[in-house]
C-alpha cells in the first residue's frame, strides 16, 4: 500500500479550495472548517495513534519478547496522565513541549514518505519539523496569538517568543522545509511530481486559517500516511479500512477521555471550552504516540 500523487493531487485541489472559500465566502468556512476539523480528528487524527499496541505487539515479536497488552496500556495512560499533569502545573512548558514533539514527529513521518537519505538525517529531519510547523503557524499572527492567550494565558514568554519569531518572514521557514526534501538524487519522474504537489499542498496549508490548514496537514496528510506506514508495518498487511478498523477500540478510549477533558474543563475561563480541549488531548497522546511511531521508524525500511 502506497501513497501516491494522485492522493497528494486530491488534498492540493482540497486545499486551494479551501483557501478560495475562505476568502470568497468566509460565512461558509466557519461552517466548513468545523466539519473539517472534526472529520479529521474523528477518522485519522485520533485513530492513526490507536494503534500503538498493535506496533508494540509487532515490535515485541520481532524481537522474541512476551507482550502484555495491560502493561502497554499502563504505560500509555501513566505517560497521558503525567503530560496532562504537566499541561495543570506549566502550561506554557507544556505547549512548547508539544511543538517540539510535533516538529520532531511530523519530520520523521515525512522523511520517512520522501526516503532522504541517512547523511545528516536526524538533524535535518528535525529542522524538517520546525520549518514546517513554523510555517503552519507564523502565517496567522492574530490567530496565532489569541490561540497562545485562549491555552496559556500567564505565560508570559510566549508572546515574545511569538513576536520574535515573527520578525523572520514566513516564506523563509517555507522555503527551507521544502528543499530539505528535494529528491535530488532520484531520477525517477514521479518521485519528483510527488515532492511538487507535495510542496503546493504545504504552500495551500500555510495559506488557510490557522486552524483549518493544521488540522488538514494532521488530518489528511500526517494521519494517513502515519496509516500506510503502520500497515506496511504490521504482519500480514492488510487494506488501509482494515487498520483504522483495528484502532476503534483505542480510539474508543481517546474520545472518552477528551470527553473527560472537556466535562473539567472551566467553560468561563476557557471561552471556548472544546477546541482547548480537543487541542490538550492530542498533545497529551503525542508524546507515548510519538515514542512508539520513533521504534517503528528504526526498524521499519523505507515506504
Amino acid at each position: 500500500m502506497r501513497l501516491t500523487y494522485k492522493y497528494l493531487l486530491f488534498l492540493v485541489v482540497l486545499s486551494l479550495v479551501g483557501a478560495t472559500t475562505q476568502l470568497q465566502y468566509p460565512q461558509w468556512w466557519q461552517i466548513m472548517e468545523g466539519i473539517l476539523l472534526g472529520l479529521g480528528i474523528f477518522l485519522t487524527g485520533i485513530p492513526h495513534g490507536a494503534m500503538d499496541h498493535h506496533i508494540a505487539r509487532q515490535q515485541a515479536a520481532s524481537a522474541g519478547r512476551t507482550f502484555s497488552i495491560w502493561k502497554f496500556i499502563l504505560s500509555y495512560i501513566g505517560w497521558v496522565v503525567l503530560y496532562t499533569f504537566v499541561w495543570w502545573v506549566s502550561p506554557g512548558f507544556s505547549l512548547l513541549l508539544f511543538l517540539v514533539l510535533s516538529a520532531c514527529h511530523f519530520g520523521e513521518t515525512d522523511f520517512k514518505f520522501v526516503g532522504t537519505s541517512e547523511h545528516f538525517k536526524s538533524a535535518k529531519m528535525i529542522i524538517y519539523g520546525m520549518c514546517l510547523v513554523a510555517w503552519l503557524l507564523l502565517n496567522h499572527a492574530v490567530a496565532l496569538k489569541y490561540w497562545i492567550a485562549l491555552l496559556v494565558p500567564a505565560c508570559t514568554a510566549a508572546p515574545i517568543i511569538i513576536e520574535s519569531a515573527m520578525q523572520i518572514p514566513a516564506y523563509l521557514f517555507f522555503g527551507i522545509a521544502i528543499l530539505l526534501l528535494l529528491p535530488v538524487r532520484s531520477s525517477t519522474p514521479q518521485k519528483w511530481i510527488v515532492w511538487l504537489f507535495f510542496a503546493g499542498f504545504v504552500f495551500l496549508c500555510g495559506k488557510m486559517s490557522l486552524l483549518s490548514g493544521f488540522a488538514l496537514y494532521f488530518t489528511g496528510w500526517h494521519g494517513v500516511s502515519a496509516f500506510v506506514d503502520i500497515n506496511n508495518f504490521l504482519s500480514p498487511k492488510g487494506k488501509i479500512f482494515t487498520v483504522w478498523r483495528n484502532a476503534i477500540p483505542l480510539s474508543i478510549m481517546a474520545y472518552s477521555f477528551l470527553l473527560l477533558i472537556y466535562c473539567c474543563t472551566d467553560a468561563s475561563a476557557w471561552q471556548n471550552a472544546g477546541l482547548p480541549a480537543i487541542f490538550i488531548l492530542l498533545s497529551v497522546l503525542t508524546l507515548p504516540h510519538a515514542q512508539v511511531m520513533h521504534q517503528l521508524y528504526r526498524r521499519a525500511k523505507t515506504v
